[in-house]
């Protein structure tokens, strides 16, 4: 109910309705129990067997990104302030992506790609891809490949974490991407 209903509130008058009795503090802290839970164990909750195929072919996609999360501050404003002042911390989010590609190099549809983000430190996301990728056949792939943007310290942790995969350098390709924006004239 949690996740279908737009508050804890209301669903916890709906499961009142159902003769469940949980109001929405309890409501959400289960809720926050089973997320946690949820996310130690992410990896083996989305692995299946189709990954464990000898001769796969994986690409690899890692960015990783900076944006200001703001969050208001506690208290009272300044008697001339219009509104609160926020403070305004930058967050470097991670994006994983692990698709299984033919040997075209076409993504193939019949076997679903692993999407994870994660707001951690680099360090943090590449355990988080290790992990994903220890739960797959990664030692019997027949080629893997890293498409990164080559952002801070991206390509310096791909021999480290081939080399900890026992991988041979010769699966292994990296690919960069370069991103351009272009401003409509």
């Amino acid at each position: 109910m949690a996740a279908l209903c737009p508050s804890f509130e209301t669903a916890s008058m709906i499961l009142d309705d159902l003769g469940i009795k949980m109001d929405h503090r309890l409501l959400r802290h289960v809720c926050d129990e089973v997320v946690d839970m949820a996310m130690e164990n992410r990896c083996d909750n989305v692995i299946d067997n189709s990954w464990q195929a000898p001769g796969l072919r994986l690409l690899i996609c890692i960015y990783g990104g900076r944006f200001r999360h703001r969050q208001s501050r506690r208290g009272r404003k300044k008697k001339a302030a219009k509104r609160h002042d926020d403070s305004t911390d930058w967050v470097a989010p991670w994006l994983l992506t692990i698709t299984y590609v033919d040997e075209n190099g076409r993504i193939r549809r019949d076997i679903p790609p692993i999407y994870d983000g994660t707001v951690m430190d680099i360090n943090g996301a590449f355990e988080l891809l290790t992990a994903y990728l220890k739960q797959i056949n990664i030692k019997e792939a027949e080629a893997v490949t890293f498409c990164t943007d080559g952002g801070n310290g991206i390509w310096e942790r791909i021999n480290p974490l081939a080399k900890s995969l026992d991988l041979s350098e010769i699966r292994v390709h990296r690919v960069a991407v370069q991103w351009r924006v272009s401003s409509a004239g």
